[in-house]
């Protein structure tokens, strides 16, 4: 549960501020600057070991993926548009992932992925801020 509490404190916090073009911006550029910052001491790798791979187990994968999209989804006309886009980007796009690695390879494979989880948001932001 300690988890959560940071995420819903970011998440009140940005539902606080405007989100117009100019604010929009400036925001995300702060969020990647601190997160940057903050994830810098994190390993560029990790060790993998090899899983065996199974029927069973990329249905495991499938259904938990599922289930995260479906929860997350299914709970946002509840939430609203705005509480709706900031909440959903986390589960929907990191849960399962971040479930998956670590119940088969361990937490220190998920340590490289949350550094790069950033630069791959900023890669979408700036997409999308350019086609905007």
């Amino acid at each position: 549960m300690c988890c959560w509490a940071p995420f819903v404190l970011a998440a009140s916090l940005y539902a606080s501020i405007p989100l117009t073009h100019a604010t929009v911006v400036p925001l995300a550029a702060v969020v990647c600057g601190v997160t940057s910052w903050l994830v810098r001491g994190l390993p560029e790798t990790a060790a993998l070991r090899r899983v065996p791979t199974s029927a069973w187990l990329l249905a495991a994968r499938a259904a938990v993926s599922a289930l995260a999209v479906v929860t997350v989804t299914s709970l946002a006309h509840l939430l609203g548009p705005k509480w709706s886009g900031l909440i959903v980007a986390f589960p929907v796009n990191t849960l399962p992932v971040i479930v998956i690695l670590h119940w088969h390879y361990g937490s220190d494979v998920i340590k490289p992925f949350i550094k790069r989880f950033r630069p791959g948001c900023s890669a979408c932001v700036s997409s999308t801020w350019s086609r905007s």
